[in-house]
């Protein structure tokens, strides 16, 4: 089973691509990068975005093709602040990049 990373998976664009790569592509798994401290969290935020789109019972179904990544695109740590375990499991496993990540912070910095 081929393997897609996904950043942005709970914004507005990575839950629409997300919902459509979990129904058309039942042969991929995601490993999603969310900036959660644990999968729980992780969790609750993938449905504030994916409820949108898919109902609970698709949505539980789901998860079973999802890998949470935990960790941060604008972190300051090495590897994003991901698990050094975590970090090279899924830098092996992955055959593709989807990087629908934003800052839409409009007063930060770099705006």
């Amino acid at each position: 089973m081929r393997t897609v990373f996904v950043t942005g998976a709970t914004g507005y664009l990575g839950g629409y691509t997300v919902t459509r790569m979990l129904r058309d592509h039942t042969d991929v798994r995601l490993a999603l990068l969310v900036r959660a401290k644990d999968e729980r969290e992780a969790t609750e935020k993938l449905w504030r975005s994916l409820q949108l789109h898919m109902d609970a019972r698709e949505f539980w179904g789901a998860l079973a093709c999802v890998d949470f990544v935990l960790g941060d695109l604008t972190s300051t740590k090495p590897r994003l602040g991901i698990a050094p375990d975590v970090y090279e499991r899924t830098a092996r496993g992955i055959e593709s990049v989807l990087h629908i990540a934003a800052s839409l912070n409009r007063k930060s910095e770099k705006a």
